[in-house]
């Protein structure tokens, strides 16, 4: 038996051709800033066959018009994609913004609107903090909305460096006289858009809203999603940030905010999504703005949740109740079945279940859940408050009172201390603290029995003294030790120890130390006689 050597020239033409449309879809996955070439020029240039076969592929010739020194490309591209759907990037800007040959580009895109398969739109230049011109914007959403698209497929209107909103006066009316039977991805970015309340976008698989909204209030919401029910994914993340600003300081914020107050005419979860794979409110984002739209969805309760929007501004107990509600609702059949995760991990604000040790039934819940514990800006005057009432939000719900283990996290960048403001968890047996976090047992264990009544194993991990934040003493092993002595001491003084078995250190410089110095003190002797200290690769 031999094995003859071979090349990718012997592969069939219809093969080389997949290669070649792989090669693009990559490309484009990874971003074309349209100003150089397109990114199958390379593939013409190979050999006289792979230039012939690029050539006559109109597929890899779709992404237009190109700009700045590339705009040559633009009609070269229109000329080999002359029958093939398109991939349309249209940079608007005012008269005095746009060169005569960009404008020229940017018309010969719109005029082929009814050949897109994807449209592009964002500003040819960086517009200023408010976005005051918005002429060439609103022009082309007006123009895009009257004239047919029939093939499109995938919408963007972004604006990557906005992070304020237009006004909701005047905001163009998109799609406003034609269906898109075809159109499966939204994305809106720092932009404002109205939408009919006919419109229905069934084929809407993905929907991506970030520093925008298409809504002014809580029931324009829902009758805008309601028009959607097939999504899949729904991305929105929105800076409640103007609830900030006081009304007297710019007579013009309330043209750049929504109504966040809770809808009074529907009830929670009154839009259903059956097909709803991943539902994304990332950090960043208001958390009043979050709880309304995720209070007012329904999905499966596996779905992939991340629930991280988590800045708080102004009153927010409506959002509070109502988000506290729906999360209920949304894990009922869970706790139903008195599901819950085992292990969870609270990494600075961030809560996960870790599902890779889940041993206990678990077919009621995510594999895939992330909250964002709130907080408010130092300025607005009510911290302690926002963090106890949202470890409550969270950390109560059954799926994680059920819990036997929990590691808390932090590093030196996180400023806020959460151990004191947990709820009650009647079974964790388990309590793991990192980096950081190792100054919960000097300020705040004291009182772990009320909260932590079934614990049993105590584990500091991970912690270098050397590479602290200032919340702990640095560098000496024996301050260190010492602190983490008084700390037992105090533990052992209020009760708190009596259900312990295991004091651990992991992964702890000085943890020999520290551990020999709990061991030989006096005081801790009631401890030491219950309770075994052990290393576990420590070192100096």
């Amino acid at each position: 038996m031999t094995i003859e050597t071979t090349t990718i020239d012997f592969l069939p033409n219809e093969v080389i051709l997949v290669v070649f449309l792989w090669t693009k879809a990559y490309a484009d996955l990874r971003g074309d800033d349209h100003f150089g070439p397109p990114s199958c020029v390379d593939l013409s240039h190979v050999s006289k066959r792979w230039r012939s076969l690029a050539l006559a592929c109109q597929e890899l010739w779709t992404n237009w018009p190109r700009y700045g020194a590339a705009i040559p490309w633009t009609e070269v591209c229109r000329e080999r994609s002359s029958t093939a759907s398109l991939d349309l990037c249209l940079l608007v800007g005012s008269e005095s913004e746009l060169e005569p040959p960009t404008a020229a580009v940017v018309q010969l895109a719109t005029e082929n609107f009814a050949r897109a398969r994807s449209i592009l739109i964002r500003p040819h230049s960086t517009f200023d903090h408010y976005m005051t011109d918005l002429g060439p914007f609103m022009q082309t959403i007006v123009q895009l909305s009257h004239e047919s698209a029939p093939l499109l497929e995938n919408l963007r209107l972004e604006n990557p460096d906005a992070t304020m909103h237009l006004p909701f006066i005047g905001a163009p009316l998109l799609f406003a006289a034609q269906e898109l039977p075809h159109l499966r991805q939204l994305s809106l970015r720092g932009y404002l858009v109205s939408v009919s309340d006919t419109m229905h976008m069934s084929s809407l698989c993905t929907l991506n809203i970030q520093f925008a909204s298409a809504w002014f209030n809580a029931d324009q919401m829902i009758q805008f999603l309601k028009g959607m029910p097939n999504l899949e994914e729904l991305t929105y993340l929105y800076d409640d940030s103007e609830e900030g600003y006081d009304d007297d300081d710019d007579d013009d914020d309330a043209l750049h905010s929504t109504d966040k107050a809770p809808s009074t005419t529907h009830s929670i979860r009154c839009v259903p999504f059956p097909r709803m794979k991943r539902l994304r409110l990332p950090r960043r984002g208001g958390f009043k703005s979050g709880a309304l739209l995720f209070s007012y969805c329904a999905f499966a309760p596996q779905t992939a949740l991340c629930f991280e929007a988590d800045t708080i501004y102004l009153d927010w107990d409506a959002h509070l109740e109502l988000a506290a509600n729906a999360l209920r609702d949304h894990f009922a059949g869970a706790i139903t079945q008195g599901q819950s995760y085992d292990v969870i991990t609270v990494n600075n604000r961030i809560i996960k279940p870790d599902i890779s040790r889940q041993t206990s039934p678990s077919h009621a819940l995510p594999a895939d859940l992330s909250f964002s514990i709130s907080h408010s800006p130092i300025d607005i005057g009510y911290p302690d408050t926002v963090l106890r009432s949202s470890c409550e939000l969270y950390l109560s719900l059954p799926i994680f009172t059920g819990a036997s283990e929990l590691h808390v996290a932090r590093d030196e960048h996180s400023c806020y201390g959460f151990l004191k403001l947990y709820p009650p968890l009647p079974v964790l047996r388990v309590l793991v603290l990192k980096r950081d976090a190792i100054a919960e047992v000097m300020n705040h264990l004291s009182n772990c029995s009320h909260q932590f009544p079934a614990l049993e194993v105590l584990r500091l991990a991970d912690f270098d003294c050397r590479a602290t934040a200032a919340l702990i003493r640095p560098n000496s092993r024996d301050t260190i030790a010492r602190d983490i002595v008084e700390a037992l001491y105090t533990c052992l003084h209020h009760g708190s120890t009596k259900t312990w078995r295991y004091v651990e250190f992991e992964r702890f410089r000085y943890g020999e130390h520290v551990a020999e110095k709990i061991r030989s003190e006096p005081e801790l002797q009631d401890l030491n006689e219950r309770v075994e200290i052990r290393c576990i690769d420590c070192y100096d």
